[in-house]
C-alpha cells in the first residue's frame, strides 16, 4: 500500500466535500428554477381562465403536443378545426413550461389588433431565441418587429 502524507488526506477530503457543494447548490439550483417554471406557468393559465380552450385533445402533462404531432401533415386543416366556432382560444403545452402557452387568433378583427392598432402593447419573445419568430421574421421583414 503506498504512502500518502496527512497534505493529500486533506486536499482529497476538501476537494470531495468541496464537489458535493458544488453538486447540491446545482441540484438546487435546478429545482428553483423548474418549481419558478410551474408558477409562472399556473400563473399564465390563471390570467387566461376566461379565455376558451381549442377544440383539440390536451394530455395531463404534455398539453397539446400529442394531438400537434398526430396532426402535423395536417396542420393547417387541424388549426381550422380546433378553432372552429372560436374567434381567440387558448392552448397549453407541457403543464411545467410557461413557454408553450399560447393564444391562438383567428377573427381578423383581432388580428388587425394584436398587428396593428395596438402593436406595443404586446410582449413578443426574442426572434433569436424562438424559432416560429424567427420564420416570421423571415417571412415577413424586419418592418413589424
Amino acid at each position: 500500500m503506498p504512502h500518502t502524507s496527512r497534505m493529500e488526506l486533506w486536499t482529497r477530503g476538501w476537494l470531495r466535500s468541496a464537489l458535493w457543494v458544488y453538486l447540491l447548490g446545482a441540484a438546487g439550483h435546478a429545482a428553483g428554477r423548474f418549481l419558478c417554471g410551474v408558477m409562472r406557468a399556473w400563473r399564465m393559465r390563471w390570467a387566461l381562465r376566461d379565455v376558451p380552450e381549442v377544440r383539440a385533445r390536451m394530455s395531463t402533462i404534455f398539453g397539446i403536443w400529442p394531438d400537434l404531432l398526430r396532426n402535423s401533415k395536417r396542420i393547417h386543416d387541424w388549426r381550422i378545426e380546433i378553432m372552429s366556432g372560436l374567434s381567440v382560444g387558448k392552448s397549453f403545452g407541457p403543464w411545467w413550461s410557461p413557454d408553450y402557452t399560447y393564444l391562438v387568433v383567428k377573427d381578423p378583427c383581432c388580428v388587425k389588433h394584436f398587428l396593428k392598432d395596438a402593436f406595443d402593447k404586446y410582449s413578443r419573445t426574442d426572434s433569436r431565441h424562438d424559432l416560429f419568430c424567427y420564420y416570421l421574421r423571415a417571412f415577413l421583414g424586419h418592418g413589424i418587429f
